[in-house]
């Protein structure tokens, strides 16, 4: 026990000690206390001075200057603003031959990200002895603005850009996503109907879509049986339950909508339309359970329509009779120049207009997130 009370003490007594000079200062009249702020300075900051101040001694460290402050005042701390990091120019005006006015913001946002991207953060895997501008075509009163650049490659690793003096085709057009700038390939390599999602060939969208709501649920790298998703490997099972399932059917499975009621879609034709298109019934995504299902009706509401959003590019399209066999890669960067993901779908076109896919292949996947969505 002794050793104890021995121990506590010593912890005990710094609070002793304020409390006792507490109750000194309270014993001083108000009109006698001493509320002056001493400050000292000194060119060196290791030096210190002991002042005499309502009878007790006080070490006061030179820490540099200190501004005197009114009682109960606190200090701010001074900050400096950094300033903001100036946009690149390179002789942008130089470069550009055509003058844009106030209506054509974009164009100047277009210039800007170009120049940034070519002469501060370098496109991937390129070392460009320098570029010039061999032509610049934009339409007023639409968001597409469309330049010609001169590359003269010294080195590059890029698939898609090569070594030597070559024109390259830079398309700027917003469309309100996340994607400002068309893929950049040669002059003439490529054609805006491979650009996805604005393709207009249905197979095409309807693989795209794929990708997009469905390919995270069929883990291996060739299937052609899609009657099992995993739904454990799902990062969102509940949103492809309520919604994509009911997206692929609007959108697919019969263009007249001959399907759809007041009340919604007949689960009968929801389970039918699913057996169509990828060979299982309703059960494998079941949505009874889902605050869209009306039990009394036995329908299922369209909460939207929805559509794809992964931007992609056709490679490789191949008809045979009603059957198509599509790959689409995908990029991680705004220029399509690094690949993602690449995809093969075997789609046929059935007579009634509806589809059914017929085998699914990851080509090729990396670390790296779809830019624009991620599959």
């Amino acid at each position: 026990m002794c050793s104890k009370k021995l121990l506590i003490l010593p912890f005990l007594l710094p609070l002793c000690i304020a409390l006792a000079g507490c109750a000194a200062e309270q014993d001083i009249p108000a009109e006698e206390q001493d509320t002056t702020v001493v400050a000292t300075t000194s060119e060196t900051s290791e030096t210190s001075e002991t002042e005499i101040t309502d009878g007790r001694e006080i070490t006061v460290f030179d820490t540099g200057t200190v501004e005197e402050v009114d009682e109960g005042e606190v200090p701010q701390p001074i900050t400096e603003t950094p300033a903001p990091e100036p946009e690149p120019d390179h002789g942008l005006l130089a470069k550009f031959t055509k003058e844009a006015d106030e209506e054509n913001w974009y164009i100047q946002n277009a210039r800007s990200e170009l120049v940034r991207a070519l002469d501060v953060d370098g496109l991937p895997g390129v070392t460009l002895n320098g570029w010039t501008v061999a032509g610049e075509t934009y339409y007023s009163g639409a968001y597409r603005y469309e330049v010609t650049l001169t590359l003269d490659v010294a080195e590059s690793d890029n698939p898609y850009i090569t070594t030597g003096t070559d024109d390259y085709l830079f398309v700027y057009e917003p469309d309100g996503a996340a994607r400002c700038w068309q893929p950049v390939r040669k002059v003439g390599e490529l054609g805006e109907d491979a650009v996805l999602p604005s393709v207009e060939r249905k197979y095409a969208k309807f693989c795209n879509d794929f990708t997009f709501m469905f390919a995270e649920l069929y883990p291996g790298d060739d299937v052609t049986d899609f009657s099992a998703p995993d739904l454990s490997l799902s990062r969102s099972v509940r949103w492809l339950q309520d919604f994509a399932a009911q997206t692929i059917l609007y959108r697919y499975y019969d263009p007249n909508e001959d399907f759809l009621t007041e009340a919604g879609i007949p689960y009968q034709v929801y389970e039918d339309a699913m057996a169509v298109m990828f060979g299982f019934d309703g059960d494998a995504l079941d949505m009874k359970n889902s605050e869209f299902y009306n039990a009394d009706t036995d329908t299922i509401s369209v909460p939207g329509h929805g559509g794809a959003w992964l931007y992609g590019v056709i490679t490789e399209d191949i008809a045979d009779g009603g059957t198509h066999t599509i790959t689409i890669d995908y990029h991680e960067d705004e220029f399509s120049l690094v690949l993602s993901q690449r995809y093969r779908y075997t789609v046929r076109e059935n007579e009634d207009g509806s589809l059914t896919l017929l085998r699914m292949e990851r080509l090729y996947t990396s670390d790296k997130d779809i830019f624009g969505g991620s599959v």
